[in-house]
């Protein structure tokens, strides 16, 4: 939306000191996010690769408060910037400011950090990792930012749906 207002002139480009503060400025909030920092900081992903395997950061155990407040941090701060973004370009929705979220906003991070918390559950050698999924996961937390409807569980295993979300009258392993 922001670029797209941009190429139609719906937003004002604002000159390149402001961009490159603006891009600056965001450059130096993601220091603080560990998983984008790691991302920029070769010193700071050595440090975390080098952290023992049963390290919180590593076990990747959505029950760990530790874990989760990592999380929830990582992905608020991703919706705060698309916040930015969508209020800069017009977009018709609203998620609050770069600053501060709204309840809609802050609705989203609950649902992408339980998303995210779904797929730490997925295990190579588990009972049911021949079909279970991230998709998988229990719809009931999720809902439409917009009527507040609850997503509906899908008809069978993701693995065994056809394009259309129907179960598939025969699965064959070996495709």
């Amino acid at each position: 939306w922001v670029c797209l207002g941009y190429i139609c002139g719906d937003v004002e480009i604002p000159p390149i000191h402001e961009m490159e503060r603006r891009m600056m400025q965001q450059l130096v909030d993601e220091m603080s996010i560990p998983e984008l920092r790691k991302g920029r900081d070769d010193n700071f992903y050595k440090v975390l690769d080098a952290l023992p395997a049963d390290h919180w950061y590593k076990k990747e155990d959505p029950s760990d408060d530790r874990y989760l407040q990592f999380w929830r941090e990582n992905i608020t701060y991703m919706v705060k910037v698309l916040a930015r973004d969508m209020l800069i370009g017009g977009y018709p929705v609203d998620f609050g400011t770069y600053e501060e979220l709204n309840n809609r906003g802050e609705s989203l991070v609950t649902m992408e950090l339980i998303d995210e918390m779904s797929k730490c559950l997925l295990k190579k050698d588990g009972p049911d990792s021949a079909w279970r999924t991230f998709r998988d996961s229990d719809p009931k937390p999720f809902r439409s930012l917009h009527t507040g409807t609850t997503a509906a569980p899908l008809e069978g295993h993701w693995m065994d749906l056809d394009d259309d979300g129907h179960v598939l009258a025969h699965h064959d392993d070996t495709e």
